[in-house]
């Protein structure tokens, strides 16, 4: 991740607003990496997640 960071092909990440309390240490790195301003969070619809799986098959 860090190459695409610094070679400007990753500019911003979106993440559920679950991450930041469920998976700290990744979202520190993901802070780390590309600042809180460039981090969008979205919020978590397991239902959408779902469909979308029933969706590929």
């Amino acid at each position: 991740m860090y190459i695409l960071v610094k070679t400007g092909i990753f500019e911003g990440v979106i993440i559920t607003e679950l991450i930041e309390s469920l998976n700290e240490l990744e979202y520190e790195f993901v802070v780390d990496m590309l600042d809180e301003n460039h981090i969008y969070t979205v919020p978590y619809l397991p239902k959408y997640y779902e469909s979308n799986g029933r969706s590929k098959l």
